[in-house]
């Protein structure tokens, strides 16, 4: 007996159409839950990447917060250098969250 898997793509289109004309009530759950499935797997990329952001910009302020007050020439510059990769990150991850949410 053949099984999905060994299915061509036109086969597995022929296979949907019958489902849909006999068994229209199985089809549509088993694609709600595709979609679902779809859902729950967007919406862990889209968490990850909040974390990640607030991660890194959580580092960049904890980087400048003993120098806060002070002005910018009176910051060591590898402090400075640090800090800015940190803003990096932060950014460059809520990039990656604004084109996976579709802000582009």
């Amino acid at each position: 007996m053949l099984n999905p898997n060994d299915l061509t793509k036109a086969e597995l289109l022929q296979v949907m159409e019958m489902l849909e004309c006999t068994a229209e009530y199985h089809l549509n759950r088993a694609l709600s839950q595709i979609e679902r499935q779809r859902d729950d797997a967007h919406y862990e990329r889209s968490r990850r990447l909040i974390d990640e952001e607030r991660k890194h910009h959580d580092a960049y302020f904890e980087i400048l917060r003993p120098y806060e007050g002070k002005h910018l020439i009176d910051i060591p510059p590898d402090v400075v250098k640090r800090a800015q990769a940190e803003w990096e990150k932060a950014r460059a991850a809520g990039r990656k969250w604004d084109k996976l949410n579709g802000f582009d």
